[in-house]
C-alpha cells in the first residue's frame, strides 16, 4: 500500500471541508481509514483499490484544532499518520517575491530560532517540477519531493518563502 505523498506525519486538512485521502494498493483491496484523537474516534470509512490499484476516500469535516491527530490507514499493510492538525489551508505561489527566504528577511534569523509555532504547517514543493522528472504536459497524480515541516523545525524555516512564513 502507498499514500500519495501529500498525505505524511505533520500534515494538515483544512478545517469544516470534507477530507479526501488518496493512494494505491493491490487491485481489490479494501481500505479503511480511522482519525483519532487520542483514543477518541473522529471519522471512518473505507474505500476499494480499483482495477488499477488506485483508490480514494472522503472523510466528514472536522473543525479546527490544534490538538495532533493520529490517521491509521489499512490495506495490504497499515500505515499510521502522526501530528495530523486541520486548520486552514492557504496556497501560496508566485514568482520571485515568493522565493525571498526567511534567512534574507529582516529578522529572519530570529523568525528562524523561535520554536513557538510548531502548530503552523508548510508544505514545500518544487519550483520547478520538471527538475525531478514530472512531465508538467500531462496531468500528475504524485509530486514526489514534496514534503511537510512545521514552524519548529529551524533548517527548514530558514529555507522558505518569507512572505508564506510572515503571513
Amino acid at each position: 500500500m502507498k499514500l500519495n505523498n501529500y498525505f505524511q506525519n505533520g500534515m494538515m486538512f483544512q478545517r469544516r471541508k470534507p477530507m479526501p485521502l488518496w493512494g494505491y494498493d493491490a487491485p481489490g483491496t479494501r481500505i479503511a481509514v480511522r482519525v483519532l484523537r487520542g483514543t477518541e474516534g473522529l471519522a471512518q470509512g473505507e474505500a476499494v483499490a480499483d482495477g488499477a490499484g488506485r483508490w480514494r476516500l472522503v472523510l466528514p469535516p472536522l473543525e479546527a484544532s490544534f490538538e495532533p491527530l493520529r490517521v491509521e490507514i489499512s490495506g495490504s499493510e497499515a500505515r499510521t499518520l502522526t501530528d495530523v492538525l486541520v486548520g486552514d489551508l492557504y496556497l501560496a505561489g508566485g514568482q520571485s517575491n515568493m522565493q525571498y527566504l526567511v534567512d534574507w528577511a529582516i529578522g529572519g534569523r530570529a523568525l528562524r530560532q523561535d520554536h513557538t509555532r510548531p502548530q503552523l504547517r508548510m508544505l514545500w514543493m518544487p519550483v520547478d517540477p520538471t527538475q525531478n522528472g514530472v512531465n508538467i504536459a500531462q496531468p500528475q497524480e504524485e509530486y514526489p519531493h514534496m514534503r511537510w515541516s512545521n514552524g519548529a523545525d529551524e533548517a527548514f524555516i530558514g529555507n522558505y518563502s518569507a512572505v508564506a512564513y510572515c503571513f
